[in-house]
């Protein structure tokens, strides 16, 4: 019920946007990771804002919600009220391009993360600032650092990619915390490989203590336009180095043994 709510309010939100001429797309992920005794199954809706100030710079928003369920075949190592988590994420991004050669981006990323009601408390500030270096048509770099949950806990981490790209079909973008391999072999199909990490932090039961999580993804991925304005994105793949964890307002520690296992996901976008 709670996720529904949330929906129809990003979706009248997003009419409101909407009738002020601003490139909108709203989209729809479902996931699912089944190990052995433990399911874990994560639903999100969002929407993306996109406009061009000009044409060197460059403003996105993205507003999301997020639910987590954690099911366990066996209460051995049951969370009480600790099952299901959820997200209302803001993320402002913006890039400007300096010249040929250099280009900066910046994002401010703000989060509710709680397992009941939201408060202040379960505030996150989160965010980015990176150096785009283009060195010539197949070669370009990326760095700078990080406020990020991508290994549980909110940390300022190091960002570096190499971006190769091979020909209009095939691109390449290796670093941390994310890697992928893209290959199209028309204006409709994209196919890639995707290696990340992921993971998320939240408070538990009004902010007496708090649940984190992390894990390393590597997925294969297919991306369809099906249309001028619908597109479906299929994933699977295999999560690992799983770290779940709850900690209580007494640092006293429990770690959730779920197990590595695969991973299936759908998407999709739709552009007004």
């Amino acid at each position: 019920m709670r996720f529904l709510k949330i929906v129809t309010v990003l979706f009248l939100v997003s009419t409101q946007i909407n009738s002020a001429q601003t490139l909108l797309t709203p989209y729809l992920n479902l996931k699912t990771e089944p190990t052995k005794k433990t399911t874990v199954t994560t639903n999100a809706f969002g929407i993306t804002l996109k406009k061009n100030w000009s044409k060197n710079n460059e403003i996105e928003n993205n507003m999301s919600y997020t639910k987590t369920n954690i099911n366990q075949e066996s209460n051995a190592y049951s969370f009480k009220n600790d099952s299901e988590y959820s997200s209302i994420e803001n993320r402002l991004a913006y890039s400007r391009k300096v010249n040929d050669h250099f280009q900066l981006r910046a994002k401010v990323i703000t989060a509710f993360n709680y397992d009941e009601k939201a408060s202040w408390n379960d505030f996150l500030l989160l965010g980015e600032i990176l150096i785009d270096y283009k060195i010539n048509v197949h070669h370009s770099l990326s760095g700078g650092i990080l406020r990020s949950t991508a290994l549980g806990t909110p940390k300022i981490l190091p960002s570096f990619t190499y971006h190769l790209q091979l020909n209009e079909k095939l691109k390449a973008a290796i670093g941390f915390p994310e890697s992928q391999i893209s290959y199209s072999n028309n204006s409709r199909n994209i196919f890639f490989w995707n290696h990340s990490y992921e993971g998320n932090q939240f408070n538990t039961n009004n902010g007496t203590g708090t649940f984190t999580f992390s894990q390393i993804n590597s997925s294969l991925n297919y991306e369809r336009q099906i249309d001028e304005r619908w597109k479906a994105n299929f994933k699977c793949g295999y999560s690992f180095q799983k770290d779940y964890k709850s900690t209580s307002s007494l640092d006293n520690s429990i770690s959730l043994p779920i197990k590595d296992g695969y991973l299936l996901a759908i998407g999709l976008q739709y552009k007004l």
